[in-house]
């Protein structure tokens, strides 16, 4: 089956085998990644790599012969004292072959294909970037991605040091970082252009191949699939995953699947072509995605803007005509929560009677009040305090929460108490404002400095005002009310939750009905983001078996 083959008879799963993660940033606070994308660009490469993806052609010179005139070239430059003598790494056996190569092939140390191997220079910069080409700058490791050089991502050297134009960048430079965070070490690029000016700094190691015996591209390749990328992943080491190291050696022991050299140039045009065809699935899979958070948004917009019960019923008639379309990612069910939430609170589902409005601060017989964070304790004591992720997903989880030595009165009010209401005061702005209602005493607990806690006094039932607070017309009143920058914990004051406005049926019971009435409809919903999820394990699974079957 030819890969092109293996795309198009499986593009269902490739472009719905999506994952939902938790996103910083303010609203739903969910990003999503086209894992069946990934995936197909990942077993793209791992072809390329094992030779599966085009077929061998018996009349290329083979890399046998490829390396000996790579050895002779190294041996002249050395002779013409161009390039250190160097050591020369002993053919890999069979045994430590990471798979049979194809006909043709030859697994070679990366040692014997280049001429040299360096790191660069790190002084003391400023944090901006070189402002133009005329003024040096310092590459960060962020420059080096995986096959992709950013030279943007650089500091400026200051006027206080002289370049070290040794440590320059040049175009065909194979960059790989060698220090960092474990996720960030051994990542490596092809530098196909830049900019002049550039140095690499001490955490980057640089390597040159034997001039035009090889296709740059294709070992650059190589050093980010299959049993290379693998290698680098165990040759690092460190401490910490927070900190860790490659070695220039174990860097010159990797193995390369060395292909003859016409065969590599197909290779990395097929790999092109091939990558081209992934970058059109993930842009129209973005747009479709895109298209459909639109709709969903215009559609639940009109019933939300149902002006009576009457017109409601119809429009929610025609909505879920469509909701075989529209409830397939979690946007979406978490928006029909939103609206559903809505329609709740402005009286469409339960009729409220006689009602008033009324702000936060004429509900209460208690707080808003802040609560306090101790130090955590180093052994376990008899008093935990909570951390925000107790608070920060609908409902209370005491599991979130930590040891702290401090005597709290008996009678303090930051022991938890059924009916109390907790709202996150500062956090990332996704969860500023979010709250949860203590469903019963919980002995031994306490609430943190950056959460408010509240009671409702009898105008009110405790339960509702937790549920209209959670609206997206409350939470939005309190999100474009928040202080602090982008640097800086975004926060709500005390005066931001009071001014709320709440519509309060007189009736307490009616109250409760649309809790209930909301609770119920919320029992639906999450059934049916079961199956979704479900639904999205099986794309997942369904993409991994089709990549593994493919290799």
């Amino acid at each position: 089956m030819s890969v092109e083959t293996l795309i198009t008879d499986n593009i269902d799963i490739w472009t719905s085998a999506i994952k939902t993660k938790l996103a910083s940033g303010r609203g739903n606070g969910k990003k999503l990644e086209l894992y069946g994308v990934k995936k197909l660009r990942e077993l793209i490469l791992e072809l390329a790599v094992h030779g599966k993806l085009l077929p061998q052609d018996l009349n290329d010179e083979p890399a046998p012969v490829l390396l000996e005139r790579i050895a002779e070239e190294k041996a002249l430059l050395v002779k013409e004292n161009k390039i250190k003598k160097q050591k020369v790494f002993p053919e890999i056996t069979d045994e430590e072959k990471p798979f049979g190569e194809p006909k043709g092939w030859k697994w070679v140390s990366l040692q014997n294909l280049i001429t040299v191997m360096d790191a660069g220079w790190s002084p003391a910069c400023p944090p901006e970037p070189s402002p133009s080409d005329e003024k040096w700058g310092v590459l960060k490791t962020t420059a080096v991605q995986s096959m992709e050089y950013r030279e943007h991502e650089n500091k400026v050297l200051p006027v206080n040091k002289e370049p070290k134009h040794q440590y320059e960048v040049k175009t065909g430079d194979i960059l790989i970082t060698r220090a960092g965070p474990k996720n960030r070490v051994g990542v490596s690029c092809l530098v196909q252009r830049t900019r002049p000016r550039l140095m690499i700094s001490d955490k980057i190691i640089r390597f040159h191949l034997v001039d035009i015996k090889m296709c740059e591209r294709y070992i650059s390749l190589c050093l980010n699939a299959g049993a290379t990328a693998e290698y680098l992943d165990s040759a690092k080491s460190g401490m910490a995953e927070s900190q860790m190291n490659i070695s220039q050696d174990k860097l010159k022991s990797a193995p390369i699947p060395l292909a003859p050299l016409a065969e590599q140039l197909r290779i990395v045009t097929k790999v092109d072509e091939l990558m081209a065809l992934c970058d059109q699935l993930e842009q129209q899979t973005k747009s479709n995605i895109d298209a459909q958070k639109t709709l969903a948004e215009v559609l639940f917009a009109t019933l939300t803007n149902s002006t009576d019960a009457g017109e409601l019923t119809q429009n929610w008639a025609r909505v879920s005509e469509h909701f075989d379309i529209l409830l397939t990612t979690e946007y979406c069910i978490d928006l029909l929560k939103q609206t559903v939430l809505q329609l709740a609170i402005t009286g469409k589902f339960v009729d409220f009677g006689n009602f008033e409005m009324k702000t936060v601060k004429q509900l209460l017989c208690f707080g808003p009040r802040n609560g306090v964070s101790p130090k955590e304790a180093p052994t376990p004591t008899d008093c935990k305090v909570l951390k925000l992720g107790a608070t920060s997903y609908g409902y209370l989880n005491v599991e979130q929460s930590k040891f702290v030595d401090v005597d709290v009165d008996p009678e303090s009010h930051l022991w938890l108490k059924e009916g109390d209401i907790l709202i996150q005061r500062g956090n990332s702005a996704t969860f500023v404002g979010s709250n949860v209602i203590v469903d019963k005493d919980y002995s031994g607990y306490i609430y943190p400095d950056l959460m408010m806690k509240l009671r409702t006094n009898e105008l009110i039932a405790s339960e509702y005002l937790s549920l209209v607070l959670s609206a997206s017309s409350s939470r939005e009143s309190m999100w474009s009310q928040m202080t602090g920058t982008s640097g800086t914990m975004p926060k709500i004051s005390k005066k931001v939750v009071e001014n709320v406005s709440i519509p309060v049926p007189a009736d307490k019971q009616v109250q409760l009905e649309v809790v209930n009435e909301v609770n119920r409809i919320f029992s639906i919903i999450e059934n049916l983001r079961l199956k979704l999820n479900q639904c999205q394990i099986t794309q997942i699974h369904l993409a991994d078996a089709i990549v593994a079957k493919s290799l």
